[in-house]
């Protein structure tokens, strides 16, 4: 079936504030009826195996139509399926109406046209691919909102939920460990590791000691070094006196 994309206006025979009961009479499928998120106060029905969605405000109106590649639907403007043609030639044919907004977000996955209320998503970013969805609503729905870029299908974390990963799952992995007291900021630990170890070397060697030799560097690790005052620091390889000269006043 070709559906005519009218802007503003609809697409085949649904059209914009449309009531639910006309929309059903025009089609000739059965609607299943689509989760919404809590806060939407409208409601979705889709249609030809989730390929057509429409989506309705609180007063039953179609509020926005949604096409998807691979159904029975396609959606025709200027005579051009939108879903048939490189991403390039969409874009042309579109941008003849009205400019693509090129600080959209997920560009270049999803154009959003503001003037034509319209909006056409990809998961491949090639300039020959083609378009896999088109969003298009009444007046505002793109061009008066800020958009969620988790509204649209084809970002990495939809992909990343596809194969069955959360992509909270890092995030929530560092909280739990702050939490814990624990610094998730990369490198912080080895930076401090690899300072103390450095200053220690240098100390061994103005006391004329081999870094290299495993044991006295151990011995001295056993100490509570202070590199600001490295008088304070027993040097003698005798067991019995590894305490700094701070530490027998005590």
């Amino acid at each position: 079936m070709d559906y005519v994309i009218e802007p503003l206006e609809g697409a085949g025979p649904l059209k914009l504030g449309m009531s639910r009961d006309a929309v059903q009479e025009a089609l000739d499928d059965a609607p299943r009826e689509e989760a919404t998120d809590d806060d939407d106060d409208g409601s979705r029905d889709a249609y030809y195996e989730g390929t057509l969605t429409v989506a309705y405000d609180a007063e039953d109106r179609v509020a926005s139509i949604e096409l998807s590649v691979g159904g029975e639907v396609r959606p025709l403007y200027r005579d051009i399926d939108l879903f048939d043609v490189p991403a390039t030639k969409a874009v042309s044919a579109l941008e003849k109406d009205g400019p693509y907004d090129p600080d959209a977000p997920e560009m270049p996955f999803t154009y959003i046209f503001p003037a034509l209320e319209l909006a056409l998503e990809r998961s491949d970013e090639a300039d020959d691919a083609t378009f896999e969805r088109l969003t298009m609503g009444g007046e505002g729905f793109y061009s008066q909102r800020e958009v969620d870029p988790e509204s649209f299908g084809f970002d990495g974390s939809d992909r990343a939920r596809d194969e069955g990963w959360d992509d909270d799952d890092e995030v929530d992995e560092e909280e739990e460990l702050e939490e814990e007291g624990f610094s998730t900021a990369d490198g912080d630990d080895d930076s401090e590791e690899e300072e103390s170890n450095s200053r220690a070397s240098s100390l061994f060697k103005a006391a004329g000691l081999d870094d290299d030799d495993d044991e006295e560097f151990d011995d001295l690790g056993e100490q509570e070094l202070d590199f600001d005052n490295p008088e304070s620091i027993d040097w003698s390889d005798d067991d019995d006196d590894w305490l700094s000269e701070d530490d027998e006043d005590d």
